[in-house]
C-alpha cells in the first residue's frame, strides 16, 4: 500500500464550511487597533466585502458591520480571552451585510491563536454560523437566554455573588475584583466558581456571556 500524500492548499480557509475571519489586536494600543487580516470566501460572500476592503477599513469595518449593542461583546471577548484560563469565547453576534440595513444573527466562536508574545499583536480566529445552524443540523438547542429561567437563576445569587457577577461583566479580573471589594483573590475565585455553578455554565467565557445577556436583571 502506497503512502498517502496530501498537500495543504494555500486557500485552505475556503475549504472550511463556516464563515471564518482572522483579526489582530495590539493590546498596548487599545481596542481600536482590532482589524480583519484574513477571511475565507464564505465570510466575504455573506458580508459582501472583499478581504482587501476589510483589511483597509481596520476597526471601522467592525463598527460598520457589527450591531452597535454587540460591539461591546467584541471588547469584552478580548478582555476575557486575555484574562481567563479558557481561551475560547462563544457569543451571539449580529452582523450587517454590505448594502443592507438589516442585521443577521450568528453564533460566533472566537479563540486566540497561540503563542501569546508580549509587546506583539495578538491574533484571533473567529468562526460564524447562522444562529439556527444547530437546530437545522439536528443538534440540541443550548440557548440559556430564556428570560424566566434566567430570572430565577439571577435571583438565586447572593448579594455578594451579584456584586461580583456585575464586576465580571465589566471585564474585571479576579485580582481587580479582590482589590475593589477588599477581599482575597481566593475568595473571589471561590465566589466565581459558585456563580458559574448556579448559572449552569461550564467556563468563565460562557458565564460572562450569560451574565452579559442578563445584566439588566441584577
Amino acid at each position: 500500500m502506497g503512502i498517502l500524500s496530501f498537500s495543504i492548499p494555500d486557500d485552505i480557509l475556503n475549504y472550511i464550511p463556516v464563515y471564518v475571519v482572522i483579526f489582530e489586536f495590539e493590546p498596548s494600543k487599545g481596542y481600536s487597533t482590532g482589524r480583519i487580516i484574513r477571511c475565507n470566501k464564505a465570510a466575504s460572500d455573506i458580508i459582501g466585502y472583499t478581504e482587501e476592503e476589510m483589511k483597509n477599513m481596520g476597526y471601522h469595518f467592525l463598527e460598520m458591520v457589527i450591531h452597535p449593542e454587540d460591539i461591546k461583546h467584541y471588547n469584552n471577548a478580548i478582555s476575557l480571552l486575555l484574562n481567563s484560563e479558557e481561551k475560547e469565547y462563544h457569543n451571539i453576534i449580529r452582523l450587517k451585510p454590505k448594502k443592507t440595513n438589516s442585521f443577521i444573527p450568528f453564533n460566533c466562536i472566537c479563540r486566540i491563536i497561540y503563542p501569546i508574545e508580549s509587546d506583539k499583536p495578538l491574533y484571533f480566529i473567529c468562526s460564524f454560523t447562522h444562529s439556527d445552524f444547530e437546530n437545522k443540523n439536528g443538534y440540541p438547542d443550548n440557548n440559556r437566554n430564556n428570560y424566566i429561567e434566567s430570572l430565577k437563576i439571577i435571583e438565586y445569587l447572593s448579594p455578594r455573588e451579584k456584586e461580583i457577577a456585575k464586576l465580571l461583566t465589566k471585564g474585571k479580573t479576579d485580582k481587580q475584583i479582590a482589590e475593589y471589594l477588599n477581599i482575597s483573590h481566593l475568595t473571589v475565585k471561590t465566589h466565581r466558581s459558585k456563580i458559574k455553578k448556579k448559572c449552569k455554565t461550564h467556563s468563565t467565557p460562557e458565564l460572562i456571556h450569560f451574565l452579559l445577556s442578563n445584566n439588566k436583571m441584577f
